[in-house]
């Protein structure tokens, strides 16, 4: 794909990406963050955007992947706490 193309589908697929606030807001994660506590989960969901700006950057993630990972975003930011809270219990 050529370059300005390719500046152009990354900059969609980056407008579709969430803010943390909305995140957070989502019912699955503000119950998450009621039980593990705002700040970790605030830090997982951080974590969960910039691996996929990553990916979207290096171009390893297209529309069609971009779109699964979104419907999957809870659930990630999820395993992405768990292996947090794993790793500072070692």
């Amino acid at each position: 794909m050529p370059r300005l193309k390719l500046a152009a589908h990354n900059s969609e697929l980056f407008r579709k990406l969430p803010s943390v606030d909305e995140l957070l807001r989502a019912p699955e994660l503000a119950a998450l963050a009621e039980r593990e506590g705002r700040a970790a989960v605030t830090d997982a969901a951080r974590t969960v955007l910039d691996n996929l700006r990553r990916e979207i950057t290096t171009g390893a993630l297209d529309a069609a992947a971009s779109e699964l990972a979104l419907g999957g975003m809870a659930q990630a930011v999820e395993r992405q706490l768990r292996a947090e809270l794993s790793y500072s219990l070692r």
